[in-house]
């Protein structure tokens, strides 16, 4: 059975894409403890609405780069995953009124609006550590052995099995029975 390698361009696409989850985690934790610290009526909300809209494109950006790559090693189910997010995400930015800067905006910020934010955020965070499982449980598949399944049957194979090991090598030898078999005094 021939096994598939993985390429150092892949290896490396993988790791860019965990590493890329875990920032973006990151990012949504930020943009969740940023928005819960706004307030109505507050006079320092314009800075931190502009530092949290500025994340909304760097987001937008690296889920784009991660879909590339996966494209590019054809990593199509990865792809279908992840692209959800960067569709929500794009649309964010397509939806935004011409006079605000970003998805986030002062301009109509109720308690009800920094709520819905928070809510979307905490999705984004949760898909992402979903999708970070699913990233390095693909890498740690695919290095090595290209298909773990097929490098497990193989060690079972090679050393016989994992039950009757022992008893190949000294089908007399019953010393490590000893140890099941109950002290009668």
């Amino acid at each position: 059975m021939a096994e598939i390698e993985m390429s150092r361009g892949e290896f490396a696409m993988l790791w860019f894409a965990i590493l890329n989850m875990l920032v973006l985690m990151v990012t949504y934790l930020f943009v969740i403890a940023r928005l819960s610290d706004l307030d109505e009526n507050s006079m320092h909300n314009s800075s931190a609405v502009r530092r949290i809209n500025r994340l909304a494109y760097y987001q937008v950006i690296s889920h784009a780069l991660v879909l590339i790559g996966l494209a590019v090693y054809k990593r199509y189910w990865l792809l279908l995953v992840n692209s959800p997010v960067f569709v929500w995400e794009l649309y964010e930015l397509w939806s935004i009124p011409k006079r605000n800067h970003g998805p986030y905006s002062t301009l109509n910020l109720t308690e009800d609006r920094i709520l819905t934010y928070m809510r979307n955020n905490a999705i984004k965070l949760v898909f992402s550590i979903v999708i970070l499982v699913v990233y390095i449980c693909c890498l740690i598949l695919d290095t090595g052995h290209g298909n773990a399944l097929n490098h497990a049957a193989f060690i079972h194979d090679y050393y016989g099995g994992i039950s009757h090991h022992r008893f190949q090598e000294n089908p007399g030898d019953t010393e490590h029975l000893k140890i099941l078999q109950p002290s009668v005094k």
